[in-house]
């Protein structure tokens, strides 16, 4: 009987026990960034692409992984596409930005308006210094670039873990995607047709 009792208490004890040692595998809830917005019947990248064939411009809500975020300004991140090239997708009219750090890789999805553009040299290498590009990455750009780019409302991020940094606190004076030719507002692009 008393070892029936001893197995009782022993069981008590390690049933009482909290064994969740890593608290940090609880799962991340999506954050957004801009307006916020129903994520739900999203299509896919692939499906984007096929769906601009033959259009100039597209309202859409899209899914796509997060290849890199512009590490001055959260002003803009590239999206991978399925050819392998990517797809800069900006935020529109600066109103909100994007994690400068800690999202490359992750899944999102952005609300908006997918567009074909053509970016000049000199913008061509302003998005190069954004993203850090050595000065003789930068000189190797001597080309306009046909692209697919899209001018996001809102962006979901998946499982992203906030950083110290404080996007309120980002200084975008002097950070001015809309040069000459690159108005984002009204996708007036030099070269594009919309």
């Amino acid at each position: 009987m008393k070892k029936v009792a001893f197995f009782f208490s022993l069981a008590l004890f390690f049933n009482s026990c909290d064994h969740s040692h890593n608290q940090e595998t609880a799962a991340v809830e999506p954050s957004f960034f801009g307006e916020q917005f129903d994520p739900k019947g999203a299509i896919t990248v692939d499906a984007l692409v096929k769906e601009m064939t033959g259009k100039d411009s597209l309202n859409v809500t899209f899914s796509g992984k997060i290849v890199q975020t512009c590490r001055k300004a959260g002003c803009w991140m590239d999206v991978a596409l399925p050819s392998g090239e990517t797809m800069t997708v900006f935020m529109h009219d600066h109103n909100f930005a994007v994690p400068l750090e800690g999202a490359d890789g992750l899944m999102a999805t952005m609300n908006g308006h997918a567009y074909y553009d053509t970016l000049d040299v000199e913008y061509l290498r302003h998005l190069a210094e954004d993203a850090g590009k050595s000065a003789e990455e930068i000189e190797k750009i001597t080309e306009p670039k046909p692209v697919l780019a899209f001018d996001a409302v809102g962006v979901m991020i998946e499982g992203y873990k906030a950083q110290e940094e404080d996007h309120e606190g980002h200084d975008h004076e002097g950070h001015d995607h809309n040069h000459e030719g690159h108005d984002h507002e009204g996708h007036d692009h030099e070269g594009g047709a919309h």
